[in-house]
């Protein structure tokens, strides 16, 4: 299956005794996820769902910030930042 694929999206899995839930293989393909990848659950109590989704690493979300803040002008030089200066 391709990755992105369109899947059913609905399916039922067992919970083991250790509260393991194993991904069927088609939402694994679907979401590109591979063995040691991380993903983020959500619980929302008002419906009483789990949503699964892809984890970003803490580094890639701190770098799309970055560079979002040095493209709006924002950021300081690494001098000014040692000398305590405000950017003007």
């Amino acid at each position: 299956m391709k990755t992105g694929a369109m899947v059913k999206s609905e399916t039922i899995v067992r919970i083991d005794s250790k509260g393991r839930v194993m991904l069927p293989k088609k939402f694994r393909d679907a979401m590109a996820l591979a063995p040691g990848d991380t993903v983020y659950l959500r619980f929302e109590p008002s419906g009483k769902v789990v949503r699964l989704t892809r984890s970003a690493s803490p580094f890639d979300v701190l770098a799309v910030n970055a560079i979002r803040e040095y493209e709006k002008g924002r950021t300081r030089s690494i001098e000014d930042f040692a000398r305590g200066r405000k950017k003007r």
